[in-house]
């Protein structure tokens, strides 16, 4: 199995593991170190999409959306649609390929509009509407998509809406404390408790530990047909995290224990993990198709 993850790092735009290996690739920025963390990654058949605050780029670091205005964290490709989560101004845009626009769905009230929540300029430079819940993850299956919420220093919530429609089904409340990502089996909603129990937990009362150290902070979930891929970091001020340690951490789905722990040093805090090579139950995409354009950037 091989896995993509991004991190705090600017000098890398993604790293790629193989964990059988342990064999550890980078893909630089052609054009530099970013201004920006990158953090979601998406695809579809012609494009592998890496998230940064205000663009989407590709794997040389090129931007295939400009001008985003906020901070982008996940990111889903789906049915012609390039989702992305924008935490800063409580919004999932919705970008439409064919005809080149992007809406927003206001996660306050639930509706879709042309333009994104109320912004007002001080001095030339955009303020925005405030952070309210930190959105920061989607997940799209079958007839429902589901939009979690950090939540700051309150319990976190994930929404779970219809789609295409994304009208209100339920708010999940007190899925733990500033959670990300999430995993659907069946009526069953995972998400990482990433600053409370340091476990995978679910609606339904499941706890599959990660780690017990509360220094820690977990984030990043791939999900493989045997495995949780998931990881975590120290918690250190903004300024250190782009040289943490990382552990990635495979944990059997059969068992909920851990099989295997992997570390890594200097590699900044982890932002988003995908599953490559295989059926990524956390992303569910196809497997990745640029694995030959992705391994011909290695560094």
């Amino acid at each position: 199995m091989k896995i993509s993850f991004t991190s705090m790092s600017r000098q890398a735009l993604m790293r790629v593991l193989d964990l059988k290996t342990k064999k550890l690739n980078t893909l630089p920025n052609l054009y530099g170190t970013t201004p920006y963390k990158p953090f979601g990654m998406t695809w579809n058949n012609d494009h592998f999409f890496i998230a940064q605050s205000t663009n989407i780029v590709d794997l040389d670091g090129l931007p295939i959306i400009e001008n985003l205005w906020d901070s982008i964290h996940q990111i889903l490709w789906k049915d012609g649609f390039l989702y992305m989560v924008s935490p800063h101004i409580t919004c999932l845009k919705r970008y439409d390929f064919l005809n080149k626009k992007m809406d927003y769905l206001h996660l306050e009230d639930l509706t879709f509009k042309n333009e994104p929540p109320l912004v007002c300029r001080d001095q030339d430079k955009v303020k925005f509407q405030y952070d309210l819940h930190h959105f920061n993850s989607i997940l799209i299956k079958n007839n429902r998509a589901y939009i979690a919420a950090h939540n700051y220093n309150q319990p976190s919530f994930i929404l779970e809406l219809e789609y295409p429609s994304f009208n209100l089904i339920k708010r999940h409340e007190n899925m733990g404390y500033q959670i990300h990502n999430i995993h659907v089996e069946n009526d069953e909603i995972f998400t990482i408790d990433s600053n409370g129990s340091g476990c995978i937990v679910s609606n339904k009362g499941s706890s599959i530990p990660i780690f017990k150290n509360e220094n820690m902070f977990g984030k990043g979930l791939a999900v493989s047909k045997d495995y949780f891929i998931t990881g975590y970091f120290p918690k250190e001020t903004r300024a250190n995290r782009e040289n943490s340690d990382v552990c990635i951490v495979l944990i059997n789905r059969a068992t909920k224990k851990i099989d295997e722990s992997i570390t890594m040093k200097n590699i900044g805090s982890l932002c988003g993990i995908r599953l490559l090579d295989e059926y990524d139950e956390g992303h569910l995409n196809i497997p990745c198709p640029h694995l030959d354009e992705i391994s011909k950037r290695f560094i």
